[in-house]
Parts: structure tokens; sequence; C-alpha cells
């Protein structure tokens, strides 16, 4: 997709979130099309993405099948999103740090991974190594 097109589609995007009476949405797009549009890359390199959304619309987005490779979680609440998976060893800088990760789906080891200040003791978050 060229960058006129994530633009186009992201606005879209935003104006069916705004305008949907449900709670939480699953959009209907390919998880990596959707990919495209709820993230952007914050380097030339394309190692390191974040939200391209305000957080109140991220928040009704529903997260199953989407990829968080390569997100930088540092310092992220993710308490209110809805079916989230990560794998810690591909999250960007192996690193969880000062994270909120109450509810989400770990799938893997958190072994070398930087869990300083991290917060995921509830019986919602789900640890499979």
């Amino acid at each position: 997709m060229g960058r006129n097109t994530i633009d186009v589609v992201r606005d879209y995007l935003i104006d069916s979130i705004k305008n949907s009476s449900e709670e939480v949405i699953k959009p209907n797009l390919a998880p990596l099309t959707l990919e495209s549009i709820v993230f952007k890359y914050m380097n030339e390199e394309r190692t390191e993405k974040t939200f391209a959304l305000p957080f109140d619309l991220i928040s009704r987005i529903d997260f199953t099948d989407i990829s968080f490779d390569d997100f930088n979680c540092e310092g992220v609440d993710f308490s209110n999103l809805h079916n989230v998976t990560i794998i810690p060893s591909n999250v960007y800088g192996k690193s969880l740090k000062n994270a909120i990760l109450i509810g989400v789906n770990i799938n893997g080891s958190l072994d070398n991974i930087d869990i300083e200040g991290t917060i995921f003791e509830n019986e919602k978050t789900k640890i499979k190594k």
C-alpha cells in the first residue's frame, strides 16, 4: 500500500470507529492491512512501530490476529485494549519496561526481556511459555 492509500484507509477507519455504536469493533480488513493502518514506523529501518491513531480510538479495536512485533511497548498501558497478544522476544528492544500488560496474552518466555516496572499481575493476563 502506498502512503496515500494508508492515509485514506486510516481516515475511513477513524470515521468508522467514531460513528460506530459498538464499544469494540473488529474492522473488516485483513490483519496485515489493519496493522499498516493502526501502527506507524518510527524510523526508516522499520524496526520500531507505535500507534498511529489516538488512544481513545485504539481502545475500541479488537486486536485479535494483529501482530505487535517491532512495537515499542515501553510505558504503554494495554489494560483497556482488546485481545492483544505479545511475543516478548519480538517487541522493539526486547523491552516491556513500565508497560501495563493487564489482560494481555503473552506468548513466549520473559527471559532476557526488560520487565522493570512492568505490571502484568492479573487473572486476565495469560503467559504461555
